[in-house]
């Protein structure tokens, strides 16, 4: 869906009339990991240290706003 959506707004910017397009409605990309701390604890794991990876790897981030 978001690429549909891009290449709607490139087509729409080579339009000479059109000055700003504002997206709404888009949904942030979510990550769910559920688990029991004594399950985690079963493998060893810092529930910590788990944050703290996922934290690090797979960021994404917004590069700017038009």
């Amino acid at each position: 869906m978001k690429d549909y959506v891009e290449r709607i707004e490139d087509e729409l910017r080579t339009i000479p009339n059109v000055a700003k397009l504002r997206r709404y409605g888009e949904q942030s990309e979510q990550i769910w990991i559920t688990s029991s701390l004594q399950r985690i604890s079963q493998y060893f794991a810092n529930p910590d240290r788990i944050i703290q990876a996922l934290q690090q790897r797979n960021i994404i981030q917004n590069s700017g706003d038009l």
